[in-house]
């Protein structure tokens, strides 16, 4: 598992990156978590139906929906106080300001997934130096 994957689940659904329990139980669970495609056979969707993180109104429903998803899912991993999982306990020290970039990152993910486009274009470089 990446070093930063810790990061990425607690950037995608606002948890706190400190709590290392809650952020290892997801990721443990999340490969028993059933898959299905989605109309066209492409794009695999959460085989409950439940929302995901790109289509959810916002992190808070889509954090609640993946919670539960590890919840009900079909292996129970049981994290909490696990001495095996104490060096990554130890040694994980997320960065603030990495997670934020990837929070911004998913946020403009999900408004483009969802409307499109971004409201207004960024400006380019160098038309924002003549303005």
């Amino acid at each position: 598992m990446p070093t930063t994957a810790l990061e990425w689940r607690a950037a995608e659904y606002g948890i706190d990156p400190t709590d290392t329990d809650a952020l290892i139980e997801i990721l443990l669970h999340e490969p028993f978590m059933e898959l299905a495609e989605d109309e066209d056979g492409q794009q695999p969707k959460w085989a409950d139906g439940s929302i995901d993180l790109l289509t959810a109104e916002n992190t808070t429903i889509a954090r609640e929906a993946h919670l539960d998803r590890v919840k009900n899912s079909r292996v129970r991993i049981d994290v909490r106080d696990a001495a095996g999982l104490a060096p990554i306990r130890a040694t994980h020290q997320p960065d603030p300001d990495r997670i934020r970039a990837m929070r911004e990152a998913v946020d403009t993910t999900r408004w483009l997934t969802k409307y499109g486009d971004l409201p207004a274009r960024p400006l380019d470089p160098l038309e924002a130096r003549r303005a």
